[in-house]
């Protein structure tokens, strides 16, 4: 079939790979619309669930980035890989020769990204709450105003982005450990369904509350039995507890990442080249 001057067939379009998907991967796609779709829900929340008259601006910014740090359980171990991932460092050899960076340089920026695109989704969380925020004020009863009313407080929020933080260094951690995509997903999406299965036979059998400890994510599992309206799935531990077994657990795994991280022997760096 003859083509027009200058205007390429679709297959060579489809075939050619894109920009976004030689940095991130494909998976940052499911990221990105948990993050819209989580930072719109926590927007919405106090008008459309809750009931309440109506919300501020600011507050369904404040609500939207909770939302999204309290998810990051689900849309961060994508990113972790993408930024930490083993197999993603094939990708970037010509970059770690060209600038000289080390074994270890080039995993302190692998770290600096997993938590700059973090803290860029939980924005863009929080921009995805102000948008449902606009729309469900629109039609209120109570009057629109672009305060903190309706927010879901200091305290709710900081537990939500001290969550964030562990979650990005508990799944880049098992990342650094694994290597390779799939075994890192599933170890950490895994665990967390393990958690949630734990969780549920504590309900029926409360004599193994201490099991709970077995779990990494149990201190910063976002439902707690005296503030959730669904026990079956809940902790029962508290903050404090739950604080203790957090840090240890961190500590386990940086130890097992540092003996397990192969050390691998870098390549020469462009001014060693030169000399």
């Amino acid at each position: 079939m003859p083509q027009k001057h200058g205007v390429q067939p679709i297959e060579s379009w489809l075939a050619r790979p894109r920009l976004e998907a030689t940095l991130l991967g494909p998976g940052w796609r499911f990221s990105a619309l948990t993050v819209m779709i989580v930072g719109g829900l926590g927007g919405i929340w106090p008008v459309a669930a809750l009931g309440a008259s109506g919300s501020g601006v600011f507050a369904a910014f404040v609500n939207g980035c909770t939302a999204t740090a309290t998810a990051s359980l689900i849309w961060l171990p994508p990113i972790a890989f993408l930024c930490i991932g083993r197999d993603t460092e094939l990708g970037v050899r010509a970059i770690e020769i060209s600038l000289g960076l080390g074994p270890r340089g080039l995993q302190a920026r692998g770290w600096w990204n997993l938590y700059g695109l973090a803290f860029a989704a939980m924005l863009v969380g929080g921009f995805a709450g102000v948008v449902g925020g606009v729309v469900t004020n629109v039609s209120a009863p109570g009057r629109f105003s672009v305060g903190l009313v309706g927010s879901v407080g200091a305290a709710q929020s900081g537990a939500a982005l001290s969550a964030l933080i562990v979650v990005a260094l508990l799944c880049g951690s098992l990342v650094e450990i694994l290597g390779d995509r799939r075994s890192s997903l599933i170890a950490i999406w895994g665990t967390q369904l393990l958690t949630l299965a734990l969780l549920s036979v504590l309900y029926f059998a409360p004599t193994l509350a201490f099991a709970q400890y077995l779990s990494p994510w149990i201190g910063i599992w976002p439902l707690r039995a005296s503030s959730s309206m669904s026990p079956l799935f809940s902790s029962q531990l508290s903050y404090g507890a739950g604080g203790v077994a957090l840090a240890i657990w961190i500590v386990a795994i940086r130890i097992v990442a540092a003996i397990m991280t192969p050390r691998r022997v870098s390549l020469p760096s462009s001014k060693e080249r030169q000399e």
